[in-house]
């Protein structure tokens, strides 16, 4: 028997064996949007016979894949299921599961009944179809730190203080790393609101946990607990 819906995963067996790697994702609470997104896969709506199962869209796809990415196991095909190039990105081919009356805590409205993930507003990419996530942005100068949401600015001297000083919190995410790059620091200091990689390569802090490597050793990209969307 095969399993037309869920890319990589063809057999029953197949399908017997990948359960738990379901549930574990599922039971981690990693993304709001995990439940909906399998259930799409594993309990398709009845197709009229002869029709193709409608898989979800291609950008749930992309917000559960990278809010569960520490779970995502490259085992069984696994993987292949959150590959979301396998998924269509018009909703005339595909269930838009982030369109209904309300969005997520988590989620922010683009205004025409679908949701995307707060930390997609602002990122320079256009999310919702009517751009409505790139307007109005709040831009920081050298001296300041980006708040994860986007809203506001905070010093950078804030940054890693032991205090949320920005509403999501995410001035006080991935510190650890920066502490260790800055015990390895080099004598000569690097400019203010910089830190010296330990090949003395100085960088900002919007430059960790950014997704790029910026040190040669890759220090800036190591433990991060989250990834910036490129």
């Amino acid at each position: 028997t095969s399993i037309p819906s869920l890319p990589g995963i063809s057999t029953m067996e197949s399908l017997r064996e990948a359960m738990p790697y379901f549930e574990l994702i599922l039971d981690s609470g990693c993304s709001q949007r995990a439940r909906q997104f399998l259930c799409t896969l594993l309990e398709p709506e009845c197709q009229p016979l002869g029709s193709s199962v409608t898989p979800p869209c291609r950008n749930t796809c992309k917000v559960v894949a990278e809010e569960c990415s520490d779970f995502i196991i490259n085992i069984l095909d696994l993987s292949q299921i959150f590959k979301c190039d396998n998924y269509p990105d018009s909703e005339d081919e595909c269930i838009n599961l982030a369109r209904g009356d309300q969005c997520f805590s988590k989620e922010t409205s683009c205004g025409d009944g679908s949701c995307i993930p707060k930390r997609w507003k602002c990122n320079g990419v256009l999310d919702c179809k009517n751009g409505i996530d790139e307007v109005n942005c709040t831009t920081c100068n050298k001296y300041q730190y980006a708040c994860e949401s986007k809203d506001s600015c905070i010093p950078l001297e804030w940054r890693c203080d032991g205090n949320a000083d920005c509403e999501d919190g995410s001035d006080e995410i991935n510190c650890h790393q920066e502490e260790e790059m800055v015990m390895h620091s080099h004598a000569s200091p690097c400019p203010a609101g910089e830190l010296r990689c330990v090949d003395g390569r100085c960088i900002t802090l919007q430059q960790i946990c950014d997704g790029n490597k910026d040190c040669s050793d890759g220090a800036d990209e190591a433990n991060c607990r989250i990834q910036y969307k490129s």
